[in-house]
């Protein structure tokens, strides 16, 4: 008896390890937002730009309390004009690398613009709204959660962000940084964008390297940097 629960306790602390550490490479499709816009021009550019979503990969690397959410390399096309429209869906899904650590409940965003890189520090805040609702998302059992990002000098009007998490993987994590739900994040939708997890791979071997060699700025000081540039420019916030 003693040995069955000595080799139930090995298997459970061995099965843990695995799904503490990994790389989830995440797909990308849209919601149907291009059913809502009036305007006939703007609703044929997010066409053509939503056609390049299927090209997009990203990954989320993740080893205990760390994570790192980057797009794979080799997606940019000869042609340019493919490329141009390539460019602006890494712009619309998320061009940026992601680190999280979840002891310093903190993102560190690093962020290219206006010829600067940024190293942003975002407080984490779970605020999340779990449901009953359920899907399978690549073998596993998920439930949706959601919260909302307030109005900000960078967000023009409140955002939704819809989560479903796979309580078997006990790991906190998710794509762009989301964070706090009780399992891994395979699917989340923000800003009519998609993220879904393509492939799940457990390993030990797995180094986050933090993001360095930026100016380094808290997400309010990135804030007004923006509101600043905004006004500077003459660009109208929407």
């Amino acid at each position: 008896m003693k040995l069955v629960l000595l080799f139930l306790i090995i298997n459970i602390g061995s099965c843990f390890s695995q799904n503490n550490s990994g790389i989830v490479t995440y797909k990308v499709t849209s919601s149907k937002l291009s059913d809502t816009i009036t305007n006939k021009k703007a609703k044929e550019l997010f066409l053509m730009i939503s056609k390049n979503f299927e090209s997009l990969e990203y990954e989320l690397s993740f080893n205990g309390n760390e994570s790192l959410f980057y797009i794979k390399d080799g997606l940019e096309s000869d042609n340019k004009i493919a490329s141009g429209f390539m460019k602006q869906a890494i712009l619309v899904a998320c061009d940026d690398i992601i680190y999280t650590n979840s002891n310093l409940k903190l993102n560190i965003i690093k962020e290219e613009l206006l010829g600067d890189v940024f190293l942003i520090k975002d407080s984490l805040v779970n605020d999340w709204k779990i449901s009953s609702d359920t899907k399978i998302i690549n073998g596993y059992t998920c439930l949706k959660a959601s919260k909302i990002l307030d109005k900000n000098k960078i967000r023009v009007k409140n955002e939704v962000v819809v989560a479903w998490f796979a309580k078997d993987i006990p790991v906190s994590f998710g794509p762009k940084g989301n964070f706090g739900l009780p399992g891994l994040i395979l699917e989340v939708e923000h800003n009519n964008v998609i993220f879904y997890a393509k492939n799940i791979n457990f390993d030990k071997k797995v180094e986050i390297q933090k993001p360095t060699d930026g100016i380094e700025m808290t997400y309010i000081e990135y804030q007004d940097y923006i509101d600043k540039k905004i006004k500077e420019y003459g660009f109208e916030k929407n």
